[in-house]
């Protein structure tokens, strides 16, 4: 959505002909983006599209064909804004120059250069040393390339990220990234389980049976002076003896 100015910006290059050069020339160099509304034919001017990317290179969007192969345009649009490669013509993004003047402005342009410059060692260690996070836009080969990952690590060590599964268990590697210093943590040790101590005369340790049920079980009866005996049936205790006379109770 339009702001007002935009609103207003946008209806005043409307109004301009083809005879208002030096109006358009003006009102692009101070906003790069009222491109889009400039007559067709100023779309294609040099001097009209090259004003209007050095003040916002995204505007070359808005350009014609003829001047997104314009290697001059295309320089002056990539040094205010590297992003600006997505809207260069693609045969320019073989331009070996065009492209290290785009990823040294920002590191991840390299998304939009052509594969056969993904595998050029120059072209992606100045886009890693701009911002490591290009490294996951090169190509598989450097990733894996050990000599190549140690020079990158060590200007950019926010790549290790993107460096290949192999590599990143390097010992030189990581001490590139975290400095000669550095020390791999030791890995934890296994909880061990507690010690459960051992009960020496297991006949005395306490039972979960009822008593009743232990006092049956039991065969010397130590578990109770009076244990119950096969006496009637099992269903009452055995009658105890009198210590005195030895009758029953």
């Amino acid at each position: 959505m339009l702001t007002a100015k935009q609103i207003r910006i946008r209806d005043r290059m409307r109004d301009f002909t083809d005879n208002d050069r030096d109006d358009v020339i003006d009102t692009v160099k101070v906003y790069g983006w009222a491109l889009q509304w400039a007559p067709i034919v100023f779309r294609s001017d040099p001097e009209v599209v090259g004003f209007a990317v050095q003040q916002w290179g995204h505007s070359l969007e808005w350009a014609s064909p003829e001047m997104r192969c314009n290697p001059d345009v295309a320089e002056k649009a990539l040094a205010q804004d590297g992003m600006a490669l997505v809207f260069v013509h693609k045969n320019l993004r073989k331009n070996r120059d065009i492209v290290l003047q785009a990823v040294a402005k920002d590191g991840l342009a390299l998304e939009f250069v052509s594969e056969e410059l993904k595998k050029d060692p120059d072209v992606v260690m100045v886009a890693v040393q701009q911002d490591g996070r290009a490294l996951q836009l090169a190509d598989a080969t450097l990733k894996s390339d050990r000599e190549f990952i140690l020079k990158a690590i060590a200007s950019r060590p926010s790549a290790l990220n993107f460096i290949a599964k192999e590599l990143r268990s390097d010992r030189a590697i990581i001490k590139a990234a975290f400095g000669q210093d550095y020390q791999p943590p030791r890995p934890p040790r296994p909880l061990s389980s507690p010690k459960v101590p051992k009960i020496k005369n297991r006949s005395r340790a306490r039972s979960t049976k009822p008593r009743v049920q232990r006092l049956l079980d039991s065969q010397d009866g130590s578990e109770s002076p009076r244990p119950y005996l096969r006496y009637n049936n099992g269903s009452m205790p055995a009658p105890a003896m009198s210590p005195r006379s030895g009758a029953t109770t």
